[in-house]
């Protein structure tokens, strides 16, 4: 073999060296959430989606996992993704804080982690007032909150009419239909 055969050799042998222990550093690596993303839920009032680094023992997440104030809930899917879903028939008090761990296919902790989560939707609405109408936003605690000036009927029916279903802006879904009032429109939107 000549010397620029054996240096090619060499250089090889060195990628494949690095490659296999760069390999065997990222298999010792524990998992990791990558994202963790509110969702519209198919039944019950609210899911969240989330992603690992690895494929993680659903079962682990069940025993390790808790979600407070106390919901019922259930993980859905096999590794990763997953989806945690609150089940129906309950109302969510406030604000959710998630106490996440578990374990991934090999053994390896997650981290124990905590997130918090408020999955009650928002409410638009444009409401009646003095002088004509006004959109509104209804506030966590109940209250509302006017994001407009009042305006004469006409320009917030006009608006209405032109977002009457589902359309994306900046980032956020906005929905809108009529509500049992012939005066009112209600708009939610899905941030």
């Amino acid at each position: 073999m000549t010397a620029t055969g054996q240096r090619i050799t060499l250089v090889l042998a060195a990628g494949l060296a690095l490659a296999l222990l760069q390999q065997q550093l990222l298999l010792r690596r524990p998992p990791r959430l990558l994202e963790l993303e509110s969702s519209s839920a198919s039944s019950g009032p609210a899911a969240l989606d989330l992603r690992f680094s690895r494929p993680m023992r659903r079962s682990s997440l069940v025993g390790s996992s808790s979600l407070q104030p106390q919901l019922a809930w259930m993980w859905l899917g096999e590794s990763n993704p997953l989806r945690l879903l609150l089940l129906p028939g309950q109302t969510i008090p406030g604000p959710l804080r998630l106490l996440l761990a578990g374990v991934d296919r090999r053994n390896l902790p997650l981290g124990r982690q905590q997130w918090h989560w408020d999955p009650r939707p928002r409410l638009l609405a444009v409401v009646p007032v003095a002088g004509g109408e006004q959109l509104q936003l209804q506030r966590r605690d109940g209250s509302w909150q006017a994001l407009t000036p009042v305006w004469p009927c006409s320009v917030v029916m006009a608006w209405a009419a032109t977002v009457s279903g589902c359309c994306r802006f900046s980032n956020t879904t906005w929905c809108a239909n009529r509500s049992a009032s012939p005066n009112r429109w209600r708009v939610g939107f899905n941030p």
